[in-house]
């Protein structure tokens, strides 16, 4: 009889736990057919049998044990049990209802970057992910998962076997396998065309933004001063003109005394690294431009002189001629040299708002003053540390002169 009493004990246990797992294969799924809803009968069952169980026995004890002292002890376990179903049950809808998600990580790997989840938290059109694999990549459904979660109801994947559906590839023009489309509305595009190649975050979020944008935006990068160009080469910038395409830029090159003033397409102009003077009639264009709404940006080197001064103070700002140094000792922690400038200090802008206290470098740069004018908002938004100072004689040793240097922070960007 011992012996059946423990087969009981255990088989009671096995109850809950049933239920348990039905429950929450249920509200993870959201399907509660047919194994969710199996597990939670089997496990009813076998608490109701557990009961009829107890209710037989205690029977037979209430001679020697006394009814009232039976019928407690049968009523506390069926409370015990219920009460313990119904926490788990809530817990789990809890955790389902309002999921939160935890990123150990030190590179936070699995979260995405603060731009992915304003695009994805802003979706006002469906976005869907057609991946057509024979099987699925577990590195693209992980990231999917994180999209979708961000994404809520605008977002969704699916992953599509050609063969079993060729109708569907036949559909969006599938060629081989692997092949992943993105469809944003009823605008469809080829985002990976390699087999075996992984989905990233980066070509993603770039390729929904592409589909959302109505028009894109054009910029000139301007030419015949002496600019970085837009090619290959030490002095190109060709990498930042492929991340501008791959969001949707169109990407052009100016060059002023070429034209006859800033084209009206225009939505920024761009000027990396200039080392001859502007003509003024190219000035006067620059200006023009930017009375009319447009956005220029400067990135101007040290001992460099593009004769833009009168320009950039009409609009509030002021070129410093001195070279930033980074504290020494700061640079000597991380391998750096004194005139490699190390920011993690930035201001209040849409530019920066992203930065929170990440790391950026800037080799060779020169402060830059901002002065209140009139109609014109100045915002700082890269700052040097308190150590830092403005160099004004680089030929000698490098150390703080109270006299011609100007102490730190200095601001690099404006």
């Amino acid at each position: 009889m011992k012996i059946i009493k423990n087969t009981w004990t255990y088989i009671f246990f096995l109850g809950p736990f049933l239920i348990i797992m039905g429950l929450s294969a249920g509200f993870v799924s959201a399907t509660w057919e047919p194994i969710p809803l199996a597990l939670i009968i089997s496990g009813i069952v076998i608490v109701g049998l557990w009961l009829l169980y107890l209710s037989y026995s205690t029977e037979k004890k209430s001679d020697k044990l006394g009814i009232g002292r039976a019928t407690e002890a049968g009523t506390n376990a069926l409370v015990a049990t219920l009460s313990f179903l119904i926490i788990i049950g809530l817990i789990n809808f809890l955790a389902v209802r309002y999921e939160y998600r935890l990123d150990l990580t030190e590179a936070q790997i699995f979260t995405l970057s603060p731009q992915t989840q304003e695009i994805l938290t802003n979706l006002e059109k469906p976005v869907k992910v057609w991946l057509f694999e024979a099987g699925e990549n577990p590195l693209n459904k992980q990231l999917l998962e994180n999209y979708q979660r961000e994404g809520g109801g605008n977002f969704s994947y699916e992953f599509v076997n050609p063969y079993n559906r060729p109708g569907l590839a036949l559909e969006y023009g599938v060629k081989q396998l692997g092949e992943i489309h993105l469809e944003v509305g009823d605008k469809k595009d080829v985002i990976v065309s390699q087999q075996l190649q992984v989905l990233t975050e980066e070509n993603l979020t770039n390729n929904i933004q592409k589909l959302l944008s109505e028009t894109p935006a054009k910029v000139y990068f301007l030419q015949g001063h002496g600019e970085r160009t837009i090619e290959e080469g030490d002095r190109g910038l060709a990498e930042a003109v492929t991340a501008l395409e791959e969001r949707n830029f169109i990407v052009e090159t100016l060059n002023l005394a070429e034209t006859t003033g800033v084209p009206n397409d225009a939505d920024a102009i761009l000027v990396f690294g200039p080392e001859r003077e502007f003509l003024e009639a190219e000035v006067e264009a620059l200006q023009e431009y930017l009375e009319r709404g447009g956005g220029l940006l400067l990135a101007i080197d040290y001992q460099t002189d593009p004769g833009l001064d009168n320009l950039l103070e009409e609009w509030g700002v002021l070129l410093d001629t001195r070279l930033a140094i980074d504290d020494p000792q700061i640079g000597r922690l991380v391998g750096l040299d004194p005139w490699v400038a190390l920011v993690t200090s930035y201001g209040n802008h849409p530019i920066t708002e992203n930065f929170a206290d990440g790391v950026s470098l800037y080799p060779f740069a020169r402060a830059v003053e901002s002065e209140a004018t009139p109609g014109i908002t100045e915002s700082p938004i890269i700052w040097t540390n308190e150590r830092s100072w403005a160099e004004a004689d680089v030929r000698g040793q490098l150390e703080f002169n109270g006299d011609r240097d100007r102490s730190g922070p200095l601001s690099l960007g404006v």
